[in-house]
């Protein structure tokens, strides 16, 4: 089976992949989160060159981070998983979800 024939037929394994799916996304913006309040702690402590370098990179690993959420509530939106309030709130904030869900649609395949 190539990597994008998976086919899940079953209710019940759909509802538990979203869940899983749900507990990947909450940890990924606990961590998202915490990242953001470090960035605005060092932000406000430094200013030096080196410092402002490290910054960068925090803030690149924030845009990766945001987009592997957005793709994973794609995943679960595309699979019939219902959008809850905190997918909601991710997406709101988000420049690329529209492009995730089209990426995973474009991967679908018919039931």
């Amino acid at each position: 089976m190539a990597a994008g024939d998976l086919k899940i037929t079953d209710s019940a394994a759909m509802g538990e992949a979203a869940n899983k799916i749900d507990q990947h996304i909450d940890v990924l913006a606990a961590i998202r989160k915490d990242m953001l309040r470090t960035l605005e702690d060092l932000g406000a402590s430094f200013e030096s060159g080196a410092a402002n370098k490290h910054l960068g990179a925090m803030f690149a690993w924030d845009a990766k981070y945001h987009r592997i959420i957005e793709a994973l509530i794609a995943v679960k939106i595309t699979m019939g998983g219902n959008r809850d309030a905190n997918d909601q709130r991710e997406l709101d904030n988000s420049t690329h979800a529209d492009a995730a869900v089209a990426e995973v649609e474009a991967l679908r395949l018919p039931v």
